[in-house]
């Protein structure tokens, strides 16, 4: 079956330093590439190792043969000295199947290095892991079901019913304490009692994705067939009880539904403040800046940018989209580091926005891949 729009059966996920991305498609590849040489670095479970591994299962092409639902970038902890700063290496992939199982892998060799299986029954949809507590592994799926995994080991930690329904978008706060949940619902909950202290309303179809805000007082949503990023406030408050119908506190306009969501801090703005970016499913994006009003929970937002790739008519490269985007920090606004191209072949390239909107009114054309030849 044909997809419907560019980015249908494509899932992925930059590391923290934004130096590698992954990238996984329909036909069960998951590939890592070098963001700055645009090279490939690896193909995950292409090797003896992997299919050495009696629950992994390759096709002759060496992809893998199970369906993947979802990635992300494992951080783990390092101490290059005695008494130095401890630093985060992003090494390793976590992958969530359609079985269940989570994968973990060496992002330089494919290698697999640990795997656990009934993670979440019907799937494995989403797959998190925050700065605060990176130790730890989370995956959620349509069972509802939170599964916190050991990130070393794949030894489960602990399960518990995060929702009544499925959950198809999730993320945790920087400090590891909140998880934002989204299906039909969009919910908050607290890490250390696993318990759900908001619930948040506006979306009438399931959640696609969501991202806390650097500060995590503020988080953006977006879901199916909705052409909106909403923006909540998160903020907890001290002996709060559950808060029950939270509408958003600002809607961000888009052309197409969006299906990715990713934040940066912009303190040069204003304390709070914040850039939010989105992939539509058209393969465009979109860039704000959101200051929180402060004497409530309030923002004002700006529509910074919006870029997609120039069309050409009869051009081999009139399917070529943007299939992902990073946030980096930079003077006076924001690098938008953007893969554009196609799945076969993706490229990296890194645009800079101007925090003071002169490009809002406006749509930013990247040039087309030169044909070969």
């Amino acid at each position: 079956m044909l997809p419907t729009y560019p980015l249908q059966g494509l899932f992925s996920g930059f590391d923290s330093s934004n130096t590698c991305f992954a990238l996984g498609t329909a036909d069960g590849r998951v590939r890592t590439f070098d963001t700055v040489t645009g090279r490939l670095r690896s193909t995950l479970a292409s090797n003896a190792a992997a299919l050495a591994h009696k629950d992994t299962a390759l096709l002759p092409n060496g992809h893998l043969a199970e369906a993947q639902r979802c990635l992300t970038w494992i951080d783990s902890q390092k101490q290059t000295q005695e008494d130095g700063p401890t630093r985060l290496f992003s090494s390793s992939v976590a992958v969530g199947t359609a079985s269940g199982a989570v994968r973990l892998y060496d992002s330089a060799t494919g290698e697999l290095r640990w795997q656990t299986a009934n993670c979440s029954e019907g799937g494995v949809d989403c797959l998190v892991q925050s700065s605060g507590r990176c130790s730890t592994l989370l995956g959620v799926g349509r069972s509802g079901h939170a599964c916190v995994l050991d990130a070393a080991t794949g030894s489960k930690q602990s399960q518990f019913r995060a929702s009544k329904h499925g959950t198809t978008a999730a993320a945790l706060s920087a400090d590891g304490s909140r998880l934002l949940i989204g299906g039909s619902t969009l919910s908050l909950l607290d890490m250390d009692t696993q318990q759900r202290i908001s619930k948040f309303t506006g979306h009438p179809l399931p959640v696609r994705a969501v991202a806390f805000a650097p500060s995590d007082a503020y988080a953006v949503s977006a879901a199916e067939g909705e052409r909106l990023v909403a923006v909540w406030a998160t903020a907890s408050r001290p002996g709060s009880k559950l808060k029950s119908g939270g509408a958003a506190v600002a809607s961000l306009a888009v052309e197409q539904p969006a299906v990715g969501l990713m934040t940066a801090a912009a303190d040069i703005e204003g304390p709070g403040s914040f850039y939010a970016a989105a992939t539509t499913e058209a393969g465009e994006v979109y860039c704000w800046l959101i200051r929180p009003d402060s004497d409530s929970t309030a923002v004002t937002s700006s529509q910074l940018a919006h870029v997609c790739i120039k069309q050409q008519a009869g051009s081999s490269s009139s399917h070529e989209c943007i299939m992902a985007a990073a946030l980096e920090p930079a003077l006076q606004g924001i690098t938008l580091l953007l893969v554009a191209g196609s799945a076969a072949k993706p490229r990296f390239e890194r645009l800079f926005v101007s925090s003071s909107g002169s490009n809002s009114s406006n749509v930013t054309y990247l040039q087309p891949a030169a044909a070969d030849g």
